[in-house]
């Protein structure tokens, strides 16, 4: 188990280090300076200053109402740190770690990778025994026992995250009613977009559909003396390709993400924009229809 440890720490907790290092090491100055150098207020003999520092750092460990400040910025850092490790689990470097790490039992499994967050907590526990040594001087010690098994229970559920996250880390791919539906469709080029966006982008196309009618609603409502003016036809267009405009954007980052291949490929600029005019009349193709319905088809 160690040794699955020493990998885990090694590709994680110090990376991880690695990646926040700016934030960390501001926070601990901060702590550090605003605890004991900062000035105090008027004029006082270094002896008082002293105890005034002491009565400072006592409050970290003696208030309620610090520590509550206090642990809720040790649960941030704990989610930022699950956020971290869950992104670098679906990274394909650490593939890996799905054939050999999980192939050990899972009490083994969730002990290295509960050495490996404490790893990640450490500047957590240097707080806590911070707060115990000033506990056992001045014999507050319930808040330090209480921080120590809150540190415990981040530990402890963070572990049980990755465990999860990590036998899962090559979940099976599950075909959506769209893909079973279409599979045996011929699908050009200009329609490919089309199937991303039925299959992985519904709920922003919903929401798109969602704010032309809205501008359709607002646009008609107010102006609906004018249905006959083109000026008011243009202007409703203008805001449906607006509105639209998102999709627009997702078109261009998925050609970029998964067919920067077609670049090489002998299209003529001519057909990438009729392949374009295709592809963005099919989706104001409602829009448009209820536009001639209403308004009318232009005249020449």
């Amino acid at each position: 188990m160690m040794d699955t440890a020493r990998v885990l720490i090694k590709i994680f907790s110090w990376r991880f280090y690695r990646e926040n290092s700016g934030l960390l090491l501001f926070s601990y100055v901060s702590i550090i300076s605003y605890c004991f150098f900062i000035k105090t207020a008027g004029v006082y003999p270094p002896e008082q200053s002293v105890f005034y520092h002491l009565m400072l750092m006592m409050t970290f460990i003696v208030s309620p109402a610090v520590m509550l400040l206090v642990f809720l910025l040790f649960l941030l850092y704990t989610i930022k740190s699950w956020r971290y490790v869950g992104k670098q689990l679906k990274h394909e470097t650490n593939q890996f770690l799905y054939y050999s790490f999980c192939a050990s039992s899972k009490t083994k499994q969730f002990g290295s990778l509960f050495l490996m967050q404490l790893v990640i907590l450490l500047p957590l526990i240097g707080y806590w025994l911070f707060a115990t040594i000033l506990g056992i001087v001045y014999k507050a010690n319930l808040i330090p026992v209480i921080t120590f098994l809150y540190i415990l229970i981040l530990g402890v559920i963070s572990s049980f995250i990755y465990l999860f996250q990590i036998n899962r880390i090559v979940p099976s791919a599950r075909k959506s009613r769209i893909a079973k539906l279409t599979k045996d469709w011929k699908k050009p080029y200009p329609s490919l977009f089309l199937y991303y966006l039925f299959r992985k982008l519904g709920l922003s196309l919903i929401l798109t559909k969602v704010c032309t009618l809205l501008v359709i609603a607002s646009l008609d409502n107010g102006y609906g003396d004018l249905i006959n003016d083109q000026r008011l036809s243009s202007i409703i267009m203008l805001g449906v390709i607006l509105a639209h405009s998102f999709l627009i954007y997702k078109d261009h980052h998925f050609k970029e993400t998964y067919l920067s291949f077609s670049r090489n490929m002998p299209y003529r600029p001519f057909a990438v924009l009729k392949d374009f005019s295709l592809m963005l009349l099919v989706l104001i193709a409602p829009e448009l229809l209820w536009l001639f319905a209403t308004h009318g088809l232009p005249e020449a």
